[in-house]
């Protein structure tokens, strides 16, 4: 094989970062979102990106890398996430990001900080949707 050929195989941002191309664009997005606007780090976040845990204690979630970068920048996405409260497929994550920015995070059966989550056995995870009325509520500014 000739030295070349392995670069050939990288995309340009592999090249440039010296990684294979899925975990070079992974870290250049991440790098985007990081020096990006909150709006725009917010804007990605989805409810998918939080992995959820259950025992009889409680729920417990645990952030992927966009959430965590939110939670990295902290009060400046705080409006944003308030607003992500209304979009299906943003709200939990909003939730959660907003739960652990306040420090308050409950758990208990079946809900994490007023969020029914539903574990299943064969790993699904479902989070009823009719709740983003009540997350809205309890997190607009009064």
């Amino acid at each position: 094989m000739h030295p070349t050929d392995t670069n050939r195989r990288l995309s340009p941002v592999g090249r440039a970062f010296g990684f294979p191309g899925a975990i070079a664009a992974s870290l250049f997005v991440a790098a985007l979102l990081w020096f990006g606007s909150p709006l725009l780090l917010v804007s990605s976040l989805r409810n998918n990106q939080i992995e959820w845990t259950g025992n009889i204690a409680g729920l417990w979630p645990s952030p992927g890398i966009v959430p965590r970068l939110v939670l990295l920048r902290g009060n400046a996405c705080r409006p944003h996430l308030v607003r992500a409260l209304a979009d299906p497929s943003r709200f939990a994550a909003a939730h959660v990001c907003l739960s652990f920015l306040d420090d308050g995070r409950s758990t208990g059966g079946s809900h994490f900080n007023g969020l029914a989550v539903d574990l299943w056995a064969d790993g699904r995870t479902v989070i009823p949707p009719s709740q983003k009325t009540t997350l809205i509520a309890r997190w607009s500014p009064k």
